[in-house]
């Protein structure tokens, strides 16, 4: 080829390249003015440290672009050209999206958003604050302004600059690909780090590193013996004679009905007596002193999908979350399931699609009869307030706890368990009332009693903090409401939260799964505090063995639970070994004892789940086999089916799912008469 040529079509190859430095630049920009006001630490300063970060991804996605247009050009010049520009523009609105995604959420989207479903991403997108007002404003600006600079701005700068230099700046970004996302810093929250980072660079590494998770995790075929464990069935183990909650509670008969108040986004960081950001949640605080009430107490995911499994099954999280599997999911027990065979009726509670994320499947395995969503409220019941493109979750907390208060009115089988998923505290954080909770959030204000610049890092997340008084609002005019009914002087009440809100910017390592654990009941001897780390894997085991010891239910023999029981310690220790995946698609973190594996990055778990980093190669490669054993005993028994042996009493998968509740119309009354109540 002439050299003429040779350099025409560099020229040409090299546009699209060339195009992506000045709009990513000035996504970059978009990204600081969103981002801002809701996140104090994102200065003016690391948003010029950013750009360094940006122009770094545009040469290394520049070569690519580079390579794949000169490979392609022989063939079809005319689709090279449109292919790579095109391309080019897809990356540019990527990187628009993947900023306006983290002015909302405060930290930047992942690879998880492929382990949902296109409708459960769809319903998310559609509820957000994020891409709401001017954003498609935004949009038609990045989009003429990169087809601007390639139309106009490429020839011009590549007649005059020098071209050797440019193509090796780009060759140099290419092989320095990996460190195109900074560090977090190991003693504090990763918020610094995390604002300087390029979010396309970020979502497309995640992307990569979760590819080759998948491809190093394959489905062990079999696992070797160890830790006394069965290869075979590696989580079964004997139930044990452990009953952690019998000294609180007395002694009965009758069993007692279960109710499971899960709250969405309920984190330590701003709910409970000393919380780091100021309780936002005063009611929830005055019941802490009336029940059990564990300070230190981990979820087992930072997003909803692992709560259900963890709360109520203490299950492994398969690949993506022990929903995902779906149809496939393996033989298993939960406490709903092993309850269900002694007469207690179940029902699932909430505001929102129960088929959301995989939940009605899971349900229907346990053989939960009442499914009550969004379809079965009556016609009258208060929705959430539509977020901008006229979409709502679903209905509101107080008309999620109204609906159940009325049906006990008409009567309900006991004995019973009740879980309700909450959904007022999620992202949009719309309220019914919205300018009676921000008066509300205002008043907080005040009786925190908060100086300095903390007001005013406050009211950045006022929105949010709001919604949190209204879900404890709710939840309090409930149980007043509840503890009137007769059944329920025989009823256990358990709160906790999903995992703390990923909109509200974390303060340490492990603040996105420390939430607080209560149990309430009018059954309990005494009430007591702990600060012993526990976690939802610990529910299920401990409420089963309460049942067992203090009512005379029966338990099975072996167990597949995760958890050990709740540790009732009144002094902070830690005393568990407990896996974690902050979301769908990512490397899972490991707490062992005092010391946690957190991406890959060793620390050491102070008093209030502080984590510190501290450098210790022996006991970082040590919590390192212990993840790997777990992770190979985790996916050999739920992608090969073996939490339970091949032959045994009939489990949930042994089961067919239970009729399904019918779609539309209000609940009716049960036909069956209760056996306690009304």
């Amino acid at each position: 080829m002439a050299p003429g040529r040779v350099h025409s079509v560099f020229a040409w190859a090299a546009g699209p390249a060339l195009a992506l430095l000045p709009t990513l630049a000035a996504v970059r920009v978009y990204e600081y003015a969103r981002t801002r006001a809701v996140l104090p630490e994102y200065t003016a300063g690391l948003a010029l440290a950013g750009i360094r970060y940006d122009l770094h991804l545009g040469l290394a996605l520049g070569a690519g672009l580079l390579v794949a247009g000169l490979a392609l050009h022989p063939v079809s010049p005319r689709l090279a050209a449109v292919l790579g520009r095109g391309l080019g523009l897809a990356l540019a609105l990527a990187a628009l999206g993947l900023a306006e995604a983290f002015a909302v959420q405060r930290v930047p989207l992942g690879a998880d958003v492929f382990g949902y479903s296109l409708e459960d991403v769809l319903l998310t997108v559609r509820t957000s604050r994020a891409f709401r007002g001017g954003s498609a404003a935004a949009a038609l600006a990045v989009g003429a302004l990169y087809l601007a600079t390639l139309r106009w701005g490429v020839p011009r700068a590549w007649a005059r600059a020098p071209r050797a230099t440019l193509l090796a700046l780009m060759a140099l970004a290419l092989v320095t690909v990996r460190h195109l996302v900074p560090a977090p810093a190991p003693t504090e929250s990763d918020r610094k780090s995390l604002a300087v980072t390029n979010k396309l660079a970020f979502f497309l590494g995640d992307l990569l590193d979760a590819t080759r998770r998948r491809l190093e995790e394959g489905a062990p075929a079999r696992l070797t013996a160890g830790e006394g464990a069965d290869p075979e069935v590696p989580f079964l183990h004997p139930a044990g004679r452990a009953n952690p909650l019998g000294p609180w509670f007395c002694q009965g008969t009758e069993p007692p009905d279960l109710v499971f108040l899960l709250v969405e986004g309920l984190g330590r960081a701003y709910a409970g007596p000393g919380a780091r950001l100021g309780s936002f949640t005063p009611g929830f605080d005055d019941l802490t002193a009336r029940g059990l009430y564990w300070e230190n107490c981990l979820s087992t995911t930072g997003r909803t999908f692992g709560v259900l499994p963890s709360v109520l099954g203490s299950l492994p999280f398969a690949r993506r979350g022990f929903l995902d599997l779906g149809e496939a999911m393996p033989r298993h027990q939960t406490l709903v399931s092993v309850l269900r065979e002694q007469g207690y009726v179940a029902a699932f509670h909430c505001g929102c699609p129960a088929r959301f994320d995989g939940m009605e499947l899971f349900l229907r395995r346990q053989g939960v009869e009442e499914i009550l969503d969004e379809k079965r409220f009556p016609a009258d019941a208060e929705r959430l307030p539509a977020g901008p493109r006229g979409f709502s979750w679903g209905y509101s907390d107080r008309a999620l706890f109204r609906r159940d208060l009325d049906l006990r009115r008409a009567g309900r089988v006991h004995p019973r368990i009740d879980v309700f998923l909450t959904l007022a505290s999620h992202d949009p954080f719309e309220v019914p009332d919205p300018d009676v909770w921000l008066a509300r959030f205002e008043r907080r204000l005040a009786e925190l009693g908060l100086t300095g610049t903390e007001p005013a890092a406050r009211r950045t997340l006022a929105q949010e903090l709001a919604s949190f008084l209204y879900a404890d609002a709710a939840v309090c005019e409930y149980l007043e409401q509840l503890a009137l009914r007769p059944e329920f002087q025989n009823t256990i009440v358990v709160i906790t939260g999903d995992h703390q809100a990923p909109e509200i910017p974390l303060g340490t390592k492990l603040e996105r799964f420390h939430v607080p654990l209560l149990i309430l009941s009018p059954l309990l001897l005494r009430t007591q505090r702990f600060s012993a780390v526990v976690s939802h894997f610990d529910l299920a085991p401990s409420l089963l063995a309460l049942l067992h010891g203090n009512f005379g239910r029966s338990r099975p023999e072996a167990v597949h639970w995760i958890g050990t029981g709740l540790d009732t310690g009144p002094e902070f220790r830690c005393a568990r070994a407990i896996p974690l995946l902050r979301n769908k698609n990512e490397g899972a973190d490991y707490l062992l004892g005092d010391h946690a594996l957190i991406e890959g990055r060793l620390y050491r778990v102070r008093e209030h789940l502080y984590a510190e980093a501290e450098e210790d190669s022996a006991r970082r490669e040590g919590l390192e086999a212990a993840l790997r054993a777990y992770r190979a005993r985790d996916l050999f028994a739920t992608l090969n089916d073996r939490l339970l042996p091949a032959v045994t009493v009939p489990a949930l998968g042994d089961r067919p799912p239970s009729p399904a509740v019918p779609a539309a119309g209000p609940p009716s009354p049960p036909g069956r008469a209760s056996r306690r109540g009304e």
